[in-house]
């Protein structure tokens, strides 16, 4: 039933964010001896700061897709939080008045692209000279968040689920890509 898919209803920025690159990483990993130790320091030098950036600016990271990820920022009304000190408004700019919780959230996730792409695209590896190019679009509106699936594969016999968006801010960043 839907009630039991759908396991949030919500309103905010969606961002994803692919990463090109990982292909021609994996290939010329693939010829050393130390291939596998070298992803794996790779992949953390990678996606922890990018972790480390979508958490700071509040950010959910719904998804993992391989080089891909979803992130959703939710519309929160943060003038309703305990901490709201009431002088600086939710945006962070003192002197300019609220944007509202919708603006706020895009706001958010936008910056937080800016301060991704800055820090990681053109990332890198290490790797006989390949780099890691991102590509982000950013969608705004109302959302649902799915747990899709519950079959049991035969090599686990525990049920896999998964997490998914569905909205207009899907469509959006389609168009953006």
């Amino acid at each position: 039933s839907e009630t039991q898919t759908v396991i949030h209803r919500g309103t905010g920025g969606v961002v994803f964010s692919d990463a090109s690159g990982f292909t021609a990483l994996t290939e010329k990993l693939a010829k050393k001896s130390n291939g596998a130790e070298l992803l794996s320091q790779c992949l953390t030098s990678f996606f922890t700061p990018l972790i480390d950036l979508i958490n700071a600016y509040r950010g959910d990271t719904i998804k993992f897709s391989g080089d891909a990820l979803t992130i959703y920022f939710p519309s929160v009304d943060d003038t309703k939080c305990s901490t709201f000190n009431g002088i600086v408004p939710p945006h962070g700019s003192y002197g300019v008045p609220d944007l509202g919780p919708m603006a706020t959230a895009v706001l958010r996730s936008s910056a937080c692209c800016i301060e991704i792409h800055k820090r990681l695209h053109m990332f890198d590896t290490g790797v006989d000279g390949v780099r890691l190019c991102l590509h982000i679009g950013i969608g705004c509106g109302e959302i649902k968040i799915l747990q899709v699936g519950g079959e049991v594969p035969p090599e686990t016999h525990v049920p896999r689920m998964e997490y998914l968006i569905s909205g207009a801010p899907l469509e959006q960043i389609a168009v953006a890509e």
